[in-house]
């Protein structure tokens, strides 16, 4: 009888569970699906125009699409990168640096490919890499410092805490006795 009723329950689980799925999370991974799909189109669609020389309109479309979340990381790759050597065509300094700020804080691993890829595009990538490693060492200076100067602190607290009185130090306690094993 018991039995019966664990494979009852386990079937009504079963059923419960599918149900969720379907009338919950299946519209989600439908719509993000939806999204993956419509950037992947988006971003081929900007690659191309970046081959055109049209700069503008790669910016917007990959700006559109990087709003929106869940998107694999070949593709966050992909349009990071593209966006990046889009605004360094332009001339926007600033706005390619930041761009690939972002593409190396997602994936710090990201090398630009000096074959296919143009050499400013592969010395700003190394640059900013760079300036990166540089402002993360000063921020670990700075941790180093200010942690150093919490534990002096505290050392200093102890240390006055624990000054000898003029009766002389103080004993601790004993402890209380063992109980005995019954």
């Amino acid at each position: 009888m018991v039995r019966k009723n664990l494979s009852y329950r386990s079937m009504v689980m079963s059923f419960t569970f599918q149900f969720l799925f379907m009338t919950l999370l299946n519209p989600v991974w439908s719509g993000i699906k939806t999204i993956q799909d419509d950037c992947k189109k988006e971003i081929e669609e900007a690659k191309k125009k970046y081959t055109e020389t049209k700069f503008d309109e790669v910016i917007t479309m990959l700006n559109k699409c990087l709003d929106k979340s869940g998107l694999p990381n070949e593709q966050l790759v992909t349009a990071h990168s593209f966006l990046a050597k889009a605004y360094e065509a332009k001339s926007l300094e600033d706005e390619a640096k930041a761009a690939i700020e972002k593409l190396l804080r997602l994936f710090p691993n990201y090398k630009a490919d000096p074959v296919n890829d143009k050499p400013a595009y592969v010395d700003m990538v190394e640059e900013v890499r760079i300036e990166m490693k540089k402002k993360m060492d000063g921020g670990i200076n700075w941790l180093l410092i200010a942690g150093g100067g919490a534990v002096a602190g505290i050392v200093a607290v102890v240390v006055l805490a624990g000054k000898k009185s003029d009766n002389g130090p103080t004993q601790l306690p004993s402890p209380p006795p063992i109980p005995p094993i019954p």
